[in-house]
């Protein structure tokens, strides 16, 4: 619960959702609505601010990383799962993302409904897949691996870390096409007849 406060404080005051996902900042990339350096940008400071919250939590609560479902859950429920936890997860928060982001097709303008309506699909799809553990943020993953294997010194952890780096991408790639491709011509088709 308290992730989500966070989550949704940061969305109202910040009313950028590419400053905390590099998947985020990949879907704006590909709808042209940054260049590839603030791309880069964006990503570089996403795995920094990821690392510093990962080394904090490690350090200042020493054992956080025992309670995270995230590497405890990864694959005792099969790869397969885990996989397609990710990508469907992924999915349908960037489907989302990209509607709301849309200036013609977004469910509101308020700052607030705005913030409210990401923060509960993000629980909800949290929800969904927390068997394998999904967090829907290739930054977020990579921090938190990387010091649950300083802890414990397990580093073939790594070997799975693909799932989650590529899960979001792969869904931010299938919801630009879910927009592009099926949304937006059942928009232009429902205002063509009236509707």
């Amino acid at each position: 619960m308290a992730i989500l406060m966070i989550f949704f404080l940061s969305i109202l005051l910040t009313e950028r959702l590419t400053i905390f996902n590099p998947a985020v900042s990949f879907i704006e990339l590909l709808a042209s609505k940054i260049q590839f350096q603030e791309f880069l940008f964006n990503v570089g400071g996403q795995i920094a601010g990821s690392f510093l919250g990962a080394m904090l939590g490690y350090f200042m609560l020493g054992n956080y990383v025992d309670q995270l479902p995230y590497l405890d859950a990864r694959l005792k429920y099969g790869l397969l799962g885990s996989m397609s936890g990710e990508i469907l997860g992924s999915l349908l928060l960037m489907a989302l993302i990209v509607l709301q982001e849309d200036d013609y097709l977004k469910f509101t303008d308020d700052k607030f409904e705005h913030a409210l309506l990401i923060t509960l699909t993000f629980g909800a799809v949290r929800m969904l897949s927390y068997t394998s553990g999904s967090l829907f943020n290739p930054a977020f993953a990579f921090s938190l691996e990387l010091f649950e294997c300083i802890k414990d010194g397990n580093w073939g952890r790594f070997g799975f870390l693909w799932i989650y780096i590529v899960g979001p991408f792969m869904g931010a790639i299938a919801a630009i096409i879910f927009d592009s491709q099926i949304y937006k011509k059942f928009y232009d088709q429902k205002i063509k007849y009236g509707l």
